[in-house]
């Protein structure tokens, strides 16, 4: 290596600064790149499909959702509580709401107001419905409870969904 500046741009102008590659170069490089990385976006789709139905196939096969939590079914229902289409949705949000923190890391005003005001409504709204079966109600009035509550849910499940999106985002 050069010690003093003269030898140093003596060296740097007898040097040879062809281009490394031309443009169809540049572009081969920039082809096998993209291919790399659809092989890896395929290759993580592929592993996350696989350990997802593993996942749903071991559920499936222990017949529990969840430690220590018996999966719903019409067998093991409550003979109280029919288990129409709508009654397992509900069963399955509750168990994801559930699974979630109970106030989340970073909490926004815009939905925690919602958030809080959904949880205070279907609060009174499971206190209506266990007064109205206590008092042995109509079978009708108490269906229109289970359906608001069941709308209730289905918002809380959208807006905390949003709310987990917004803050792996963000």
């Amino acid at each position: 290596m050069p010690d003093t500046q003269e030898e140093l741009l003596t060296h740097l102008a007898r040097r040879d600064w062809a281009a490394p590659f031309d443009y169809d170069g540049l572009q081969l490089r920039i082809a096998r790149r993209q291919r790399r990385s659809e092989l890896g976006r395929r290759v993580a789709m592929a592993s996350l499909t696989a350990v997802s139905l593993g996942l749903v196939g071991l559920l499936l096969v222990s017949g529990r959702s969840g430690p220590g939590a018996p999966f719903l079914s019409p067998a093991t229902a409550p003979a109280a509580v029919a288990m129409d289409a709508s009654t397992v949705q509900v069963a399955m949000d509750e168990r994801w709401l559930s699974s979630l923190p109970r106030e989340p890391a970073v909490a926004r005003i815009a939905t925690r107001l919602p958030v809080a005001q959904l949880e205070d409504r279907i609060a009174w709204l499971d206190d209506s419905l266990s007064i109205a079966m206590q008092e042995r109600a109509a079978q009708s009035d108490i269906g229109v409870l289970r359906s608001q509550r069941a709308q209730l849910v289905d918002a809380l499940v959208r807006v905390r969904y949003a709310e987990q999106l917004s803050t792996q985002f963000n």
